[in-house]
């Protein structure tokens, strides 16, 4: 899912709908009915519209029979994979590019929100308060039992 919605485009073509459209426009915040625009009409209509707004109809999954086509998805999934594959061979040249549990240390929000960083925020809370009660030497031993849980996963390849 995107992390911010710039716009949503509701397409349809059946006319017992505009009226339930209409009422969910009435009783929707102002600022997400600024970013709600709905669609009426045949395929070639709303595309029209959709062009309107920038948005590239040849990427739409639907046929005109109405039918889903995976096209898309499939040259995405071979995209991702091919991505990841240049990923690792970028590490073996000194780059490295943070995975999902990956924990980043720095500041700002995309640090704080990393999903590696969230996993171990929550593998610390669950030791707290043992850690808390622990004797100094035992809260060492608490403590690389923390960080070796927290970047185990970062670390072993697949």
């Amino acid at each position: 899912m995107p992390k911010r919605v710039a716009g949503f485009h509701f397409c349809f073509d059946n006319p017992a709908v505009r009226r339930f459209i209409a009422c969910l426009q009435l009783i929707m915040p102002r600022s997400e009915a600024s970013r709600f625009r709905p669609h009426f009409g045949d395929q070639q209509k709303v595309w029209f519209e959709l062009q309107t707004y920038g948005i590239p109809t040849n990427q739409i999954p639907i046929l005109p029979d109405g039918t889903a086509s995976l096209d898309q998805h499939r040259e995405w999934l071979a995209f991702q994979r091919t991505s990841e594959k240049e990923d690792r061979a970028n590490e073996d040249n000194g780059t490295i590019t943070p995975r999902r549990f990956d924990v980043l240390f720095g500041r700002g929000k995309f640090t704080r929100e990393h999903t590696g960083n969230l996993r171990a925020a929550h593998i610390v809370e669950m030791h707290q308060l043992e850690y808390e009660a622990a004797q100094k030497f035992q809260k060492t031993v608490i403590a690389e039992r923390i960080v070796g849980k927290s970047f185990r996963s970062a670390w072993v390849e697949p």
